[in-house]
């Protein structure tokens, strides 16, 4: 039974006890406190996700600019009036009157980003791996904005500013084509994860003052330039890896909550700080894990580039659902998601990219584009970055074929991978020979 029911067969029965002529007043009182919180009941069961028209239009928008009808899953997208907070990867709050989350990740979403404004009381925004291109649009007013993931797209433009965000806690946008400087980062005190690394940024690193909660900062593989800022004040942070830019001058001191292991500060010009025991804090915490910012080493001062002969090429595997492995000659690059490595000053690199099963190889950004082989030639002090993307192949065709000189009976099976689900084609059969057929599909 309904909570309209319910309300209404209170009612009927309420006016049936008329005939009584006897009422205690408690009863009385009880009656009306329950018909007072059935009627609340009522309109709280039929407002039905009333968000705001200003929000649906985003929501209308935001499918409409990132290519929704071809998402893997966009279930109830569109839907009629009243049903937005059941459209898939779309939370809302509690009384179903704003949108407050959305979870897009890895949804094959394509195109740019729209505006994002009207979301007044957005807290988690998630659409990385994805192949979302433009910039990331403007942030200001999402006063509620928690959390923004957008990393391994190929996002472009600058990072918008970050002013007024006041309870942000992660800001994740590496693996893009982003340039520009890092934004200002004061007044974010509820900061804790901020990772651009891999894109094309420039400048200096801002302050990290009134940043107590930081716990992470990655900005690794850029072009950034200046010295590390002081770390002071900065008691929660874990991880700081700042590997393969332009930076330079002495170290400052680290923070004690570092944990040993997950920092890189190779592929720089840093020098020492003159303080031993700071410069041995910063060998604990440096990484020997190449996933981790690149190139690295037991002793960052050994992996400057004052201490590297040549340049450091750095591949990084982003912008698809695919999967393969990148090598290079000579031998150095041997690598899936990330990896870096030293090469000699004037050294010809030839990277070349094998897709795994399943996938397919879509082509190079960075300092290499098509899709063929990719040769790099090595400057005497040079942080090089090439992009490599693999997608998955839209389907896998298997035919079964009895042929004759007169005829043939051809059986096509055709699975498609999760992306291309729902798209509309044709197999063409373009010619046999008594053991062999060729099957082409378009669409």
């Amino acid at each position: 039974m309904t909570a309209k029911q319910i309300i209404i067969a209170f009612l009927m029965w309420l006016l049936g006890s008329r005939a009584r002529r006897t009422v205690s007043p408690t009863w009385t009182k009880l009656s009306q406190g329950l018909l007072l919180m059935l009627l609340a009941l009522g309109a709280v069961s039929t407002a039905q996700a009333a968000i705001p028209a200003s929000e649906r239009a985003v929501l209308v928008d935001f499918y409409a600019s990132t290519n929704g009808a071809f998402w893997s899953n966009n279930t109830n997208w569109n839907g009629s009036v009243g049903t937005e907070c059941t459209w898939y990867g779309v939370a809302c709050d509690g009384m179903q009157s704003h949108v407050t989350k959305i979870f897009l990740d890895s949804n094959h979403l394509a195109g740019a980003l729209p505006s994002i404004s009207g979301l007044t009381a957005l807290q988690c925004f998630y659409a990385y791996n994805n192949q979302l291109t433009g910039s990331i649009p403007s942030l200001s007013g999402l006063t509620a904005l928690q959390e923004f993931v957008v990393e391994t797209n190929q996002l472009t433009g600058l990072i918008p500013t970050l002013s007024g965000l006041t309870v942000l806690q992660s800001f994740i946008a590496y693996f893009n084509q982003l340039s520009g400087s890092i934004p200002s980062l004061s007044g974010l005190a509820a900061l804790q994860r901020f990772d651009v690394s891999a894109n094309h940024l420039t400048g200096s690193i801002p302050p990290f003052s009134g940043l107590a909660d930081l716990q992470q900062f990655w900005a690794g593989a850029n072009q950034l330039t200046g010295s590390i800022p002081s770390l002071s004040g900065l008691t929660a942070l874990q991880s700081f890896v700042v590997a393969g830019n332009q930076l330079a001058g002495p170290v400052p001191a680290a923070p004690t909550s570092l944990s040993a292991g997950l920092s890189n500060l190779c592929g720089n010009s840093l020098v020492s700080s003159g303080n031993t025991a700071i410069d041995a804090a910063w060998v604990t915490a440096q990484t020997t894990d190449t996933s981790i910012g690149g190139v690295a080493a037991g002793n960052w001062l050994a992996c400057q580039m004052g201490q590297i002969v040549g340049g450091v090429l750095t591949v990084i595997r982003a912008g698809g659902s695919g999967a393969g492995t990148v090598t290079s000659s000579p031998s150095g690059i041997d690598c899936g998601a990330s990896c870096s490595a030293s090469f000699s000053s004037g050294a010809a690199v030839t990277l070349t990219a094998a897709p795994a099963s399943g996938s397919y190889f879509a082509g190079w950004s960075g300092a290499c584009s098509g899709t063929g082989s990719c040769v790099v030639t090595m400057d005497a002090v040079e942080n090089v970055i090439v992009i490599a993307t693999f997608k998955q192949v839209p389907f896998v065709a298997n035919a079964t074929s009895i042929i004759t000189p007169t005829s043939a009976t051809i059986t096509n099976t055709i699975a498609f991978n999760t992306p291309d689900v729902g798209k509309q084609g044709s197999v063409y059969v373009t010619g046999w020979v008594p053991s062999m057929v060729w099957v082409r599909w378009a669409y």
